[in-house]
């Protein structure tokens, strides 16, 4: 099976490496869900045991920038070394499908191309769920990454501090928006990468469908 390294999270539903519930900064926002789809931890728990999901939930609340309306409920797909599989990122697309969210962010990237995957992303498009993912962290043509090579996801690359592409940021035909990424989270570590680019567009994201309820999802990229 293919690898993947990043994490995954849905707005409403949050799919990754899971959270600390432990982060006072954060706990008020998150809805336990029980799911734990990874290779580690109990099979009923959620608890972030790598440190990146907790982060990119950090990540994107802070671009959310509101103290109010929004719920994440985590699904954990990722493992303690933050690596999952095609088939667990499946299963939790399409449990965050089955909870109808607003917003699932995708933290994560393989070089793959996955039907499977494009299929998950594809019926929570037609359901107007977005779908928001990582465009990678290879430097490379975004074409050989999942889920950066899904047409019906928006996908999101790195810049700097001086707005221009992170050389590491993968790159090419897809490429919907370009966000910021670094974040330093509150245990003093600091995550660089189209994760944090992707989750931080999520929580941009977020903040505009609580403005506009009623927008086609189509029309927001």
């Amino acid at each position: 099976h293919e690898r993947l390294v990043g994490s995954e999270m849905c707005i409403r539903d949050s799919l990754d490496s899971g959270v600390d519930y432990g982060n006072d900064a954060i706990a008020s926002y998150i809805e336990d869900t029980g799911i734990n789809l990874s290779a580690s931890g109990k099979s009923n728990s959620t608890q972030d045991d790598n440190g990146h999901g907790t982060a990119m939930v950090s990540a994107l609340l802070d671009a959310y920038g509101e103290e109010d309306g929004i719920t994440i409920y985590p699904v954990k797909v990722l493992d303690s070394n933050n690596r999952g599989t095609i088939l667990s990122t499946y299963l939790g697309i399409k449990t965050a499908i089955d909870m109808d969210v607003d917003v699932i962010n995708l933290s994560l990237s393989a070089k793959t191309q996955s039907k499977l995957l494009e299929e998950a992303v594809n019926e929570a498009y037609d359901k107007g769920i977005m779908v928001v993912g990582a465009a990678g962290n290879n430097g490379a043509d975004l074409k050989d990454y999942a889920p950066a090579n899904i047409m019906n996801a928006v996908i999101v690359s790195a810049v700097n501090a001086k707005k221009e592409v992170c050389a590491y940021s993968n790159y090419g035909t897809g490429l919907d928006f370009a966000a910021y990424g670094k974040y330093s989270g509150e245990n003093g570590v600091t995550y660089r990468g189209t994760s944090v680019s992707a989750a931080k567009v999520s929580g941009i994201l977020a903040k505009v469908i609580k403005e506009q309820p009623e927008a086609d999802v189509s029309t927001l990229y």
